[in-house]
């Protein structure tokens, strides 16, 4: 079931709460770099674009989430990306 975060998450960046689901699982469970990336698979585009991937990682581990949603991030909001 999705928490609170995960429902800001997923409206702040317009997906799912499952896409916010298997990112953060595939952080705990794999690391950043397995996180951040995704392997082609045929019949369907990413949904997310790297950037925002990071920044699902970066949310769901950050102590304090914002409390308004964001209309838009940008990298510099993402701890760690170029």
């Amino acid at each position: 079931m999705p928490t609170d975060l995960d429902n800001t998450i997923a409206k702040n960046l317009s997906v799912g709460t499952s896409t916010v689901y298997r990112t953060k699982r595939r952080f705990v469970e794999e690391g950043l770099e397995a996180a951040l990336s995704e392997h082609p698979r045929p019949g369907a585009n990413r949904l997310l674009e790297e950037k925002e991937e990071a920044l699902i990682i970066a949310m769901a581990c950050s102590a304090h989430p914002p409390a308004e949603p964001v209309g838009r991030w940008n990298c510099s909001r993402a701890p760690g990306c170029a």
